[in-house]
């Protein structure tokens, strides 16, 4: 077997651990997505404060990823690796929030909070946060500055994935609720994500694990899969206790 061959089939056993430990994470099971078949409008005014800051933040833990990243060599030459990582997370942080102009993330995510009658100063305030919401953004925050670069990309890539049944679930309840309602609710922001998150997981996936597959061979590949696997569990269990504050807050209702 070539060595080329035997990379390429390294690198999909990587993907498929990598699924492998996504989809068999106890967040499938989280009671939240059984419950958001019954969101009603008020349920989605109360989500839309946690959302806005569990989304207003993700751009301080992408760009801690890249301020980490080290250099590494592409034929023969040094090449600082926050070269092949920044254009990854830049789309990412365009995704997750951008600048406020339409087609961004954070300015489809404002149409939406005005069409449930919620304007931004109440949005950034924070006064109606749950401390659990908080919890998550530290955990997500300390991954990406301290849990180094194979683990970051692996949790935030995991969690990327994770988020797909989130936001359809809000999709879904947010075209029941104006339908029902006859109000306009703006579906667009969970319009992105449901659709972008698991393409920009695999672009996450392309930063790492060529390389990893690459030292299949050497000492620190087990070191390597512990760091980044490691980084999947931290970030889904996370996650997962944040669905199931949700969905209390939700049940309390």
């Amino acid at each position: 077997m070539s060595y080329r061959h035997d990379t390429a089939e390294l690198e999909e056993r990587l993907r498929a651990d990598f699924r492998a430990a996504v989809n068999e994470h106890r967040i499938f099971g989280s009671p939240f997505f059984r419950l958001a078949e019954r969101l009603t409008r008020t349920d989605l005014r109360r989500l839309a404060h946690e959302q806005y800051y569990v989304a207003a933040h993700a751009p301080q833990a992408y760009a801690a990823i890249i301020a980490m990243a080290p250099d590494r060599l592409v034929a023969g030459e040094p090449v600082p690796y926050w070269e092949t990582v920044a254009p990854v997370f830049d789309l990412l942080t365009r995704s997750a929030w951008g600048n406020g102009e339409p087609g961004s993330n954070r300015g489809r995510f404002l149409r939406y909070a005005a069409s449930l009658d919620i304007e931004e100063s109440a949005l950034i305030s924070n006064h109606r946060l749950m401390p659990e919401t908080v919890t998550f953004v530290e955990a997500r925050t300390a991954l990406c500055n301290e849990g180094g670069l194979l683990a970051a990309i692996g949790g935030i890539a995991a969690l990327l994935v994770a988020s797909e049944p989130y936001f359809e679930g809000l999709l879904a309840a947010a075209r029941r609720v104006a339908h029902d309602d006859r109000l306009g609710v703006d579906p667009t922001y969970f319009e992105g994500h449901a659709q972008s998150d698991g393409k920009d997981a695999e672009r996450l996936l392309d930063v790492v694990i060529p390389g990893m597959a690459s030292h299949a061979r050497s000492r620190s590949h087990e070191e390597e899969r512990n760091d980044f696997f490691g980084g999947i569990e931290t970030m889904l269990d996370a996650r997962a206790e944040w669905l199931a504050a949700l969905a209390r807050m939700v049940a309390d209702d």
